[in-house]
Protein backbone atom coordinates (compact mmCIF):
# COMPACT_ATOMS: atom_id res chain seq x y z
CA UNK A 1 0.00 0.00 0.00
CA UNK A 2 1.46 3.04 -1.15
CA UNK A 3 0.26 6.71 0.53
CA UNK A 4 0.53 9.79 -1.45
CA UNK A 5 1.76 12.90 0.47
CA UNK A 6 0.07 15.73 -0.46
CA UNK A 7 1.95 18.62 -1.79
CA UNK A 8 1.69 21.71 0.49
CA UNK A 9 -0.42 24.17 -1.71
CA UNK A 10 -3.21 21.18 -2.11
CA UNK A 11 -3.53 21.09 1.80
CA UNK A 12 -7.19 23.06 3.41
CA UNK A 13 -4.72 24.58 5.96
CA UNK A 14 -4.03 28.34 5.38
CA UNK A 15 -0.68 29.86 5.88
CA UNK A 16 -1.24 31.29 8.73
CA UNK A 17 -2.03 28.24 10.42
CA UNK A 18 0.97 26.55 9.05
CA UNK A 19 3.30 29.10 10.38
CA UNK A 20 1.61 29.27 13.74
CA UNK A 21 1.82 25.02 14.16
CA UNK A 22 5.42 25.33 13.53
CA UNK A 23 6.50 28.10 15.35
CA UNK A 24 4.47 26.50 18.04
CA UNK A 25 6.46 22.99 17.75
CA UNK A 26 9.27 24.43 17.80
CA UNK A 27 9.05 26.66 20.85
CA UNK A 28 7.65 24.09 22.96
CA UNK A 29 10.01 21.11 22.33
CA UNK A 30 12.90 23.70 22.10
CA UNK A 31 11.85 24.33 25.95
CA UNK A 32 14.12 22.31 28.84
CA UNK A 33 13.50 21.77 32.25
CA UNK A 34 17.16 21.39 33.89
CA UNK A 35 17.05 24.08 36.47
CA UNK A 36 18.04 21.35 39.12
CA UNK A 37 20.52 19.07 36.88
CA UNK A 38 24.11 19.67 37.58
CA UNK A 39 24.95 18.46 33.82
CA UNK A 40 22.92 20.20 31.40
CA UNK A 41 23.09 16.92 29.08
CA UNK A 42 21.10 18.80 26.23
CA UNK A 43 21.22 21.98 24.66
CA UNK A 44 18.10 24.02 23.00
CA UNK A 45 18.17 25.56 19.60
CA UNK A 46 19.32 29.20 19.31
CA UNK A 47 17.55 30.10 16.13
CA UNK A 48 14.75 28.14 14.16
CA UNK A 49 14.15 29.64 10.59
CA UNK A 50 10.90 29.66 9.04
CA UNK A 51 10.59 30.19 5.41
CA UNK A 52 7.94 30.85 3.22
CA UNK A 53 6.69 33.28 -0.21
CA UNK A 54 6.79 37.08 0.21
CA UNK A 55 2.63 37.28 0.34
CA UNK A 56 2.93 34.73 3.61
CA UNK A 57 5.41 36.78 5.39
CA UNK A 58 3.31 39.60 4.76
CA UNK A 59 0.14 37.71 5.95
CA UNK A 60 2.56 36.27 9.31
CA UNK A 61 4.48 39.45 10.06
CA UNK A 62 3.45 39.33 13.77
CA UNK A 63 2.58 35.89 14.05
CA UNK A 64 6.04 34.93 15.58
CA UNK A 65 5.66 37.16 18.11
CA UNK A 66 2.29 36.26 19.32
CA UNK A 67 2.86 32.94 18.96
CA UNK A 68 6.02 33.33 21.07
CA UNK A 69 4.28 34.59 24.12
CA UNK A 70 1.73 32.16 24.13
CA UNK A 71 3.96 29.31 24.12
CA UNK A 72 5.98 31.56 26.64
CA UNK A 73 2.69 31.35 29.23
CA UNK A 74 2.50 27.60 28.17
CA UNK A 75 6.23 27.30 29.38
CA UNK A 76 5.52 29.16 32.33
CA UNK A 77 2.50 27.24 33.44
CA UNK A 78 4.86 23.64 32.59
CA UNK A 79 7.82 24.83 34.87
CA UNK A 80 5.23 26.00 37.57
CA UNK A 81 3.93 22.31 37.64
CA UNK A 82 7.29 20.63 37.47
CA UNK A 83 8.97 22.57 40.30
CA UNK A 84 8.93 20.88 43.75
CA UNK A 85 6.27 21.20 46.11
CA UNK A 86 8.49 22.19 48.68
CA UNK A 87 9.16 25.39 46.10
CA UNK A 88 5.75 26.38 45.18
CA UNK A 89 4.25 26.60 48.22
CA UNK A 90 0.89 28.56 48.76
CA UNK A 91 2.19 32.15 50.04
CA UNK A 92 5.29 31.41 47.00
CA UNK A 93 3.14 30.08 44.28
CA UNK A 94 1.06 33.16 45.58
CA UNK A 95 4.00 35.82 44.73
CA UNK A 96 5.01 33.97 41.78
CA UNK A 97 1.24 34.24 40.03
CA UNK A 98 1.93 38.03 40.76
CA UNK A 99 5.49 38.75 39.67
CA UNK A 100 4.15 37.43 36.33
CA UNK A 101 0.72 39.46 36.30
CA UNK A 102 1.48 42.60 37.95
CA UNK A 103 3.73 43.36 34.70
CA UNK A 104 1.34 42.87 32.49
CA UNK A 105 -0.88 45.35 33.56
CA UNK A 106 -3.13 43.58 35.33
CA UNK A 107 -4.80 43.81 39.14
CA UNK A 108 -3.15 41.01 41.15
CA UNK A 109 -5.37 40.15 44.39
CA UNK A 110 -3.71 37.44 47.21
CA UNK A 111 -6.18 37.08 50.20
CA UNK A 112 -4.59 34.85 53.22
CA UNK A 113 -6.47 32.96 56.22
CA UNK A 114 -7.41 35.74 57.71
CA UNK A 115 -9.74 37.18 54.85
CA UNK A 116 -10.37 33.19 53.81
CA UNK A 117 -11.87 32.77 57.84
CA UNK A 118 -13.93 36.32 57.12
CA UNK A 119 -15.46 35.38 53.74
CA UNK A 120 -16.38 31.46 55.03
CA UNK A 121 -13.96 29.68 52.83
CA UNK A 122 -14.24 26.70 55.34
CA UNK A 123 -13.71 24.03 52.48
CA UNK A 124 -10.11 25.58 51.55
CA UNK A 125 -8.87 26.00 55.41
CA UNK A 126 -9.79 22.83 56.77
CA UNK A 127 -7.47 21.57 53.31
CA UNK A 128 -5.05 23.80 54.49
CA UNK A 129 -4.67 22.54 58.20
CA UNK A 130 -2.68 19.84 57.56
CA UNK A 131 -0.17 21.91 56.42
CA UNK A 132 1.95 24.59 58.31
CA UNK A 133 1.98 26.54 54.77
CA UNK A 134 -1.55 28.67 54.80
CA UNK A 135 -3.46 28.29 52.39
CA UNK A 136 -4.04 31.43 49.78
CA UNK A 137 -6.74 32.81 47.45
CA UNK A 138 -5.16 34.75 44.39
CA UNK A 139 -7.21 37.06 41.89
CA UNK A 140 -6.29 38.29 38.57
CA UNK A 141 -8.08 40.82 37.02
CA UNK A 142 -8.31 42.39 33.62
CA UNK A 143 -10.63 45.47 32.49
CA UNK A 144 -9.64 46.23 28.38
CA UNK A 145 -11.25 49.17 28.13
CA UNK A 146 -14.58 48.66 25.89
CA UNK A 147 -15.51 45.07 26.61
CA UNK A 148 -18.95 44.38 26.30
CA UNK A 149 -18.82 40.33 28.00
CA UNK A 150 -16.76 38.65 31.14
CA UNK A 151 -14.86 36.23 30.30
CA UNK A 152 -13.90 34.06 34.10
CA UNK A 153 -10.89 31.42 33.97
CA UNK A 154 -10.66 29.36 37.15
CA UNK A 155 -8.15 27.20 38.24
CA UNK A 156 -7.62 25.30 41.35
CA UNK A 157 -4.31 25.88 42.83
CA UNK A 158 -3.78 23.07 45.32
CA UNK A 159 -0.24 22.85 46.56
CA UNK A 160 1.01 19.53 47.98
CA UNK A 161 2.50 19.50 51.30
CA UNK A 162 4.66 16.58 51.56
CA UNK A 163 4.08 16.49 55.58
CA UNK A 164 1.46 14.86 56.99
CA UNK A 165 -0.93 11.92 56.07
CA UNK A 166 -1.09 9.74 52.92
CA UNK A 167 -5.17 9.21 52.12
CA UNK A 168 -3.97 8.53 48.48
CA UNK A 169 -3.79 5.30 47.28
CA UNK A 170 -1.16 3.99 46.56
CA UNK A 171 0.67 5.46 43.43
CA UNK A 172 -1.88 7.93 43.61
CA UNK A 173 1.29 10.54 45.82
CA UNK A 174 3.84 10.73 42.68
CA UNK A 175 1.40 13.15 40.48
CA UNK A 176 -0.08 15.00 43.88
CA UNK A 177 2.76 17.96 42.66
CA UNK A 178 0.74 18.61 40.00
CA UNK A 179 -2.62 19.06 42.06
CA UNK A 180 -1.87 23.40 41.05
CA UNK A 181 -1.76 22.80 36.99
CA UNK A 182 -5.19 24.42 37.10
CA UNK A 183 -4.34 27.60 38.38
CA UNK A 184 -0.88 27.42 36.83
CA UNK A 185 -2.22 27.21 33.54
CA UNK A 186 -4.77 29.82 33.99
CA UNK A 187 -2.06 31.92 35.58
CA UNK A 188 0.41 31.47 32.33
CA UNK A 189 -2.44 33.23 30.33
CA UNK A 190 -1.19 36.08 32.51
CA UNK A 191 1.77 36.35 30.60
CA UNK A 192 2.88 40.00 28.95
Amino acid sequence: MTLATPDAADLPVDSETIFRSLAEGAILANHLFDRYKQEKEKKPLKRVVLTGSAAQKKVCADLIERTAAICQGSILAREWVTTPSNEKRPEAFAERIQAVSAPAGLTVKIMDERWLKKQRFGAMLAVGQGSSAKPRLVTVDYHPKGAKKTLVLVGKGVTFDSGGLNLKSAGGIETMKMDMAGAAAVAGTCWP
